[in-house]
């Protein structure tokens, strides 16, 4: 058996333009424009021309067994491709991936069988008409379960996601949080030594989202020894649960430690600055500035918020960042420095937002 969970070699997946008009030279025009549009709208998510879309190119990369390993990108980056890539769904268009030991393209069946995928969304398969248990029952039957096996397979599933007293309950009156475990709960019916969460709480309440991550953490990593690889875009999500984490942007990785090690590639300073009285235009001439190399905004509509800023000349320029806002009107209720998070890196490393 190989020592990694996940290996995978130049793995790249490039999905090819299509033109829906391909004989009507007036549609192709509106197509063009239309495709045009999305894509100076979108030119920071993709390597975009009339040919193809380059989702994932040329990825390396190693998940250790036992591992909970996270993807951490912007929306478009191309986390979900690579997962699905890893469990079959999409083959890749050119390079290859070993999981579980198993080569990705001669032994398709057995990295499905290695592998369980939970989406976003993934209760939406069931059944509303009937209980949560029947539902479970059923697809642990479609994965070849026998009925008595099925049956004790679903209770240790429901047990373990916290469901047992909502068995016999309609799916429908779930909140979003015990849906999402629900969809969880239905990845455990057949145990497999790789879990791969594809952004699994997203839309969901705070309280619920970190009640699933820390079932994900401490029951499927830490107690079952399950291979975990977790997709998000939430930097705070990859710091405080990953082991490692590997940042994604515009299909390629950009950098692959652990979240304290990838703190330490910050040069300079983060300093925190909470305003008030802030105008749009005020921030977009600090970005402009010399005396900010890149900064991350987040306010209110009455201009109320906060201002983190990588400054670019070390200590004392908080001082001229702070002088600079309030010479434009901005009032400024405290500066300090802080920790920098993934977020910050991601940006000191693409220059752009989560």
């Amino acid at each position: 058996m190989d020592d990694y969970a996940i290996e995978t070699f130049d793995i790249t997946k490039e999905f090819k333009y299509f033109n829906p008009y391909p004989n009507s030279n007036s549609n192709d025009m509106w197509w063009d424009y239309l495709t045009s549009w999305i894509t100076s709208k979108r030119k920071n998510i993709f390597s975009v021309n009339k040919q193809n879309i380059v989702a994932v190119d040329a990825v390396n990369l190693r998940v250790n067994r036992g591992e909970f390993f996270g993807l951490l990108g912007p929306n478009g980056a191309g986390k979900t491709t690579l997962i699905k890539m890893l469990a079959t769904i999409f083959l890749p268009t050119s390079g290859t991936a070993k999981v579980n030991g198993y080569d990705l393209l001669k032994e398709q069946s057995k990295v499905k069988a290695s592998v369980n995928v939970v989406q976003s969304g993934g209760w939406l398969g069931f059944d509303h008409h009937v209980s949560i248990r029947w539902n479970l029952i059923f697809w642990a039957r479609m994965y070849g379960l026998r009925t008595d096996e099925a049956k004790r397979r679903v209770d240790e599933a429901l047990s373990l996601v916290g469901l047992e007293d909502k068995a016999e309950e309609s799916s429908g009156v779930l909140s979003s949080g015990m849906r999402q475990r629900l969809a969880i709960a239905k990845g455990l019916l057949v145990y497999t030594p790789i879990f791969l969460l594809d952004e699994p709480t997203v839309g969901l309440d705070p309280n619920s989202a970190y009640a699933v991550r820390d079932f994900i953490k401490h029951e499927l990593n830490r107690k079952l020894g399950q291979t975990v690889v977790l997709t998000t875009h939430y930097m705070f999500e990859a710091e405080q649960f990953c082991d490692r984490v590997a940042i994604l942007d515009e299909g390629r990785i950009i950098a692959c430690d652990t979240p304290e090690q990838l703190k330490k590639l910050m040069k300079g300073h983060v300093f925190l600055f909470e305003l008030n009285d802030v105008k749009p235009d005020v921030i977009e001439k600090l970005r402009a500035s010399k005396i900010a190399s890149r900064l991350i905004d987040r306010f209110d509509h009455d201009g109320t918020g906060t201002l983190r800023v990588q400054g670019s000349n070390g200590s004392g320029n908080e001082q001229a960042i702070k002088q600079f806002l309030e010479e434009r009107g901005c009032k400024v209720t405290l500066v300090k420095t802080v920790e920098p998070t993934l977020e910050d890196v991601f940006m000191h490393l693409t220059g752009k937002e989560l």
